[in-house]
């Protein structure tokens, strides 16, 4: 019978000859003993680990998964915890199943709105310094900048 200190431990051996910085392996066992908490609380900490438990790896990760998402996680902790939960499986050379990772969402940058963009843009006209318009036309633009131009401005980076 499997206990979470004896996987810990294996794991924790496991984890040092890995090439991560020490913050990544401090991250990937705090997140690898909540998903051993999960699984122990479950009863599913011997199934999923077994070597032929490939079905129930599969589902007690992506209850893990839906766990995460449904608390309000962050993207970027939810996508640390499944990482951290395959690093789990490849210490103990278990095939990792397929659970998709979060997806972030590249469409909605935090920029300007098209309005304040405008805005900005009239006041760059009024600007006396051609310097000091073309500084703020790199930041603006498409191209080079993060916020994207309303206007059929077009400005290229070298």
């Amino acid at each position: 019978m499997l206990s979470t200190d004896e996987v810990l431990e294996d794991y924790d051996a496991w984890l040092a000859r890995q090439a991560l910085v020490p913050r990544t392996r401090s991250a990937y066992r705090r997140c690898v003993l909540k998903l051993l908490e999960h699984l122990v609380v479950g009863d599913e900490l011997e199934t999923s680990l077994a070597p032929a438990g490939d079905h129930d790896r599969r589902a007690a990760l992506a209850d893990w998964r839906r766990r995460l998402v449904d608390r309000r996680l962050a993207r970027s902790t939810v996508n640390l915890a499944l990482a951290a939960a395959t690093s789990l499986l490849d210490s103990r050379a278990l095939a990792s199943p397929a659970v998709r990772r979060v997806v972030f969402d590249p469409t909605e940058p935090r920029a300007l709105s098209p309005e304040q963009l405008r805005a900005l843009q009239r006041e760059t006209d009024r600007l006396s310094s051609s310097r000091d318009r073309a500084i703020v036309e790199l930041l603006i633009s498409p191209v080079c900048g993060s916020a994207s131009s309303p206007s059929s401005r077009s400005t290229t980076c070298a």
